[in-house]
């Protein structure tokens, strides 16, 4: 590091811009699923009742239960629902297509076999037993080559004199998931480059007031403590004859009018 007298000026150069982050994309927005089983709960309150619906006599399907079949078969998030031995009494063709089996295949398994670790369903049983609804649980279920997939799975339970039952509704999350994995990968990296970088690295909050993370090499070449730097505000650093210039290329970057700039200044 060079050594310089109290209040001396010295010069570096600074390049800034604004980041930007790809957006992942998935056949339905969260915004949308949340939309689509709004959309879903309205129709079976519609379909008068899920109790009511569920009770049919002698557990065949009468004129509610046929009615209910017809919403769940129409949507695009998987539907089921499942007797209290854990086996189906109706999927819809999206849970089919998202596990990846045929219909009639599934009305001959158990659901807990459809999870890639049966002790999560064990332990969503466990729950239904203490509670109405579940909402928005994350968890694995796996398809038939044995290959894990994550889902998003919302359960009501519905129970009368004779029956109980669990409507469920299954949403695919595995590339959302997938998205989350590699935004931790970049910024795993990014965190590795900035921390470790040889030339100094600065971020700033997003209205460029205050300095948010410095790196090492930044602390060592304007001679502060990280403490310090970042509670300063981001003009406090720079040399008087050089601030103009420097506030007006940060409006423009905050303004939109540019994405980057690079300016050789006085610290």
């Amino acid at each position: 590091m060079t050594l310089r007298s109290k209040g001396e000026p010295y010069k570096g150069g600074t390049m800034a811009g604004k980041s930007k982050h790809a957006k992942a994309h998935s056949r339905m927005t969260k915004a949308e699923l949340i939309e689509e089983l709004g959309s879903l709960t309205r129709r079976l309150e519609a379909a008068e009742g899920l109790g009511e619906a569920a009770s049919s006599p002698d557990g065949a399907p009468g004129m509610n239960m046929a009615r209910l079949h017809e919403i769940l078969e129409s949507s695009p998030i998987g539907a089921t629902i499942v007797r209290d031995d854990g086996s189906f009494e109706f999927i819809n063709s999206r849970m089919a297509e998202i596990v990846g089996m045929s219909k009639a295949q599934l009305m001959n398994v158990k659901a807990r076999d459809l999870y890639y670790d049966p002790s999560e369903r064990d332990a969503i049983r466990d729950r239904l037993k203490k509670e109405d609804r579940l909402r928005n649980i994350e968890v694995r279920m796996k398809r038939p080559n044995g290959e894990p997939f994550w889902i998003l799975l919302s359960f009501e339970k519905v129970q009368d004199e004779k029956h109980r039952r669990f409507f469920g509704w299954v949403y695919d999350i595995t590339e959302f998931k997938q998205a989350e994995e590699e935004l931790q990968r970049n910024e795993t990296l990014l965190n590795t480059v900035f921390d470790t970088a040889a030339v100094g690295m600065v971020m700033h909050a997003a209205d460029g007031s205050t300095r948010v993370r410095v790196n090492d090499a930044f602390c060592d070449f304007v001679g502060y403590s990280r403490k310090y730097l970042l509670n300063q505000p981001y003009d406090k650093l720079t040399h008087p004859l050089d601030l103009d210039e420097s506030i007006e290329f940060r409006r423009q970057l905050m303004t939109g009018e540019i994405d980057h700039f690079q300016l050789e200044k006085r610290y």
